[in-house]
C-alpha cells in the first residue's frame, strides 16, 4: 500500500505540473501578440499535454482502486 500511495502522489504531482503548464500556455496566448503559426503550435502542444493528463488521471484512478481494495 505504501508503494502505491507513493506512486499515486507522484502521478498527482505530474498531473498538477502539466495543469500549470497548460494554464501558462493559455496565459501567454492571451497576453502576447503571437503569430497564427505559433498559436496553432501552442494549441497543439496544449492538446498533447491534456492527453497526457488524461492518461495520468487514469493511472491515478487505477492506483486508487488498488489502494482501496
Amino acid at each position: 500500500i505504501k508503494y502505491f500511495s507513493q506512486m499515486k502522489k507522484q502521478k498527482e504531482d505530474q498531473h498538477e505540473a502539466l495543469r500549470k503548464i497548460t494554464d501558462y500556455i493559455d496565459s501567454i496566448n492571451k497576453t502576447t501578440n503571437v503569430t497564427e503559426h505559433l498559436l496553432r503550435e501552442s494549441k497543439h502542444d496544449q492538446h498533447e499535454i491534456l492527453k497526457r493528463m488524461e492518461l495520468i488521471k487514469s493511472k491515478i484512478n487505477s492506483i486508487t482502486t488498488i489502494i482501496e481494495s
